[in-house]
């Protein structure tokens, strides 16, 4: 396969997961005639052009080498750090959309709510989540890139349930999510906990409760990523409400 039509065939996948083709043309400001022949492997962009799209898309240049598959597979590797060698336990969660809310450890009277996919590459179960734009844009002072929204993680099963190991793109610290696996079944919800792993600071809440649903189909996916970012406690589910305990540490 030539490197223009790998490419064509990466650069439509991503265009998938985004309203439109034609949207994605206007947000990189590339002409929609050329755009097509992009997508239909009969070139490939210049280099300043293949940095943008793929800033864009928060990925890297091996989608003009590698299928997109094998791409974010071995990003979410580098990302984690995981060693692939050594015995592995499948986490019960089954490959989808998933929705995962904790009371606010900044704001004590909102929740954060965001949206990750789960979905088996290879030996690895690859979460990918999204911060709100929002909040983001809150933490970092200015408008956020996708890239610096987009979160990898790992999944992982253990005797005692499963766990997820997230590395934020705009920390230098990690997060840790357990649910236990005798409140699992494939489709949940689960209550779990979350633990913000970084640099020591006085005062600062160190884990949380959290509880993660399964989104079934695209209406529920859409209704919960018009919520995503700083909920009012007071729009929790009762179900939410009942697992995260607003106003009760921790312990």
């Amino acid at each position: 396969m030539t490197v223009a039509r790998l490419f064509g065939q990466n650069l439509r996948k991503l265009c998938e997961r985004r309203p439109s083709i034609a949207a994605v043309a206007r947000d990189l400001d590339v002409n929609k005639v050329q755009f097509n022949r992009y997508l239909n492997g009969e070139s490939y962009p210049k280099p300043q052009l293949l940095k943008e799209i793929c800033a864009y898309f928060g990925t890297d240049a091996r989608i003009m080498t590698e299928p997109l598959e094998e791409v974010e597979a071995q990003r979410a590797q580098q990302v984690v750090g995981v060693a692939l060698d050594g015995p592995r336990v499948a986490p019960q969660f089954a490959p989808g959309l998933y929705s995962t809310t904790i009371v606010s450890p900044r704001l004590p009277k909102f929740a954060v709510r965001q949206i990750r996919q789960i979905k088996r590459s290879g030996p690895l179960w690859i979460s990918k989540s999204y911060m709100a734009r929002g909040i983001a844009a809150r933490l970092l002072g200015r408008v956020p890139r996708l890239s610096e929204r987009q979160n990898f993680g790992e999944l992982r099963g253990v005797a005692e349930g499963s766990y997820v190991l997230t590395y934020p793109n705009w920390s230098g610290g990690v997060y840790f999510e357990f649910y236990p696996r005798n409140s699992m079944t494939s489709y949940g919800p689960w209550p779990g906990l979350l633990t913000f792993g970084s640099l020591e600071i006085t005062g600062r809440t160190r884990a949380v409760r959290s509880v993660m649903q399964h989104l079934d189909g695209l209406p529920a996916a859409i209704s919960c990523a018009r919520t995503c970012g700083y909920v009012p406690l007071a729009e929790l589910t009762e179900y939410e409400r009942d697992v995260l305990r607003p106003g009760e540490p921790f312990t």
